[in-house]
């Protein structure tokens, strides 16, 4: 409820999170609202706090509206299709590859990076694709697709946190000060 706590449209943050925090936020509110009327409120809430920390209301109608579309799928399944949905993911996420690397704005986009994994890695022109080779132990290759991961940089909370300085040897940052 705190309007400073949330992400504002110019941050550094990778370009998946607004979608996310739309997406989990519009999920939470219809699991833990009952009443129609309670949802439409907390969801008119949520966008406004989000409209005062300075994001368009043009570009967060179409997230609103997929996130409310992926949470009425997801309330109305049952348990047994929940469960073989969470099977299949967790076989897909067997099957990839991750790529950690920290978000900057100037770096290549996720889709470039993707483009030349798929073109040069899993599906080279006139060769077989990644998934269809084996290794030098004549085991198949199970990797089908890569996801880019972004994380932060560091900043100076991590660089200059209590725990870390107490590690240091030399004189104290007080000392400094």
């Amino acid at each position: 409820m705190a309007t400073y706590l949330y992400i504002t449209p110019t941050s550094e943050h990778p370009p998946g999170v607004t979608a996310s925090l739309v997406m989990g936020n519009v999920l939470r509110i219809m699991q833990l609202c009952t009443d129609p009327a309670d949802i439409d409120d907390k969801l008119e809430a949520f966008m406004d706090r989000l409209c005062s920390r300075g994001h368009q209301h043009s570009t967060l109608l179409p997230l609103f509206e997929k996130a409310i579309i992926n949470a009425t799928n997801y309330l109305s399944k049952s348990e047994a299709s929940k469960l073989a949905v969470k099977t299949l993911k967790a076989e897909a996420a067997r099957r990839t590859v991750y790529l950690h690397v920290p978000f900057m704005s100037d770096n290549p986009s996720s889709a470039f990076i993707q483009r030349c994994w798929r073109d040069c890695v899993a599906e080279p022109v006139g060769l077989p694709p990644l998934n269809c080779m084996q290794n030098i132990e004549e085991n198949e290759v199970e990797i089908d697709r890569m996801i880019i991961a972004y994380h932060r940089s560091q900043n100076l909370g991590n660089l200059l946190s209590y725990r870390k300085i107490a590690q240091r040897t030399g004189p104290k940052v007080s000392s400094y000060l």
